[in-house]
């Protein structure tokens, strides 16, 4: 599975893009998520209430599904005018 991190969650991991291969006990983004803030350097930051996640090019919820063929994004919330 590739996942990307934007904006302060690429600099607070230190990492733009990582291929990871998913634990039989993850099964939606909220898993996914909660596991890779475990398993990384400065991850709590994914656990921010802000962040959001995309798979395959579309944001999705919390509850969505992933499997090892999806494409991964974390953002942070982003702001402009």
């Amino acid at each position: 599975m590739e996942v990307r991190y934007f904006g302060r969650l690429r600099e607070q991991l230190n990492i733009e893009v990582e291929q990871v291969s998913l634990p039989d006990n993850i099964s939606d983004a909220s898993t996914l998520r909660t596991w890779l803030a475990s398993t990384r350097y400065n991850g709590t930051c994914l656990l921010d209430q802000s962040v959001r996640v995309i798979v395959n090019e579309e944001i999705v919820t919390w509850e969505h599904t992933v499997t090892e063929t999806d494409s991964i994004a974390f953002i942070p919330p982003v702001s402009g005018g």
